[in-house]
């Protein structure tokens, strides 16, 4: 379950990011910062009240536009996961437990 606030900031839209990005919920995501930017140009993606994220949330953080999206309040371990080209999870086998 994810809850998304979304609130106006002079320096474009801030949404508010509370539980799991995961699933569809990304998805949902997805559809409201795309339209973050095109009402203002620029998001500001609040993830301090994220509280699990599955690949396909660390893919989705990681294809976002460094110009136009900025990320804040997200753990250290979500900002490393996060960052393009990061390889933890490409280099995991089916194998191995993900803990």
């Amino acid at each position: 379950m994810l809850r998304l606030s979304v609130s106006n900031e002079a320096s474009g839209i801030r949404l508010r990011l509370d539980g799991s990005l995961s699933g569809q919920w990304v998805d949902e995501v997805y559809r409201e910062v795309s339209l973050a930017l095109v009402r203002s140009g620029h998001v500001t993606l609040d993830c301090g009240g994220v509280s699990y994220v599955d690949p396909k949330g660390v893919a989705f953080l990681q294809s976002l536009p460094r110009h136009a999206v900025a990320t804040v309040n997200c753990s250290s371990f979500l900002q490393q996961l996060s960052t393009p080209g990061n390889s933890v999870l490409e280099n995991q086998t089916e194998d191995e437990d993900p803990r």
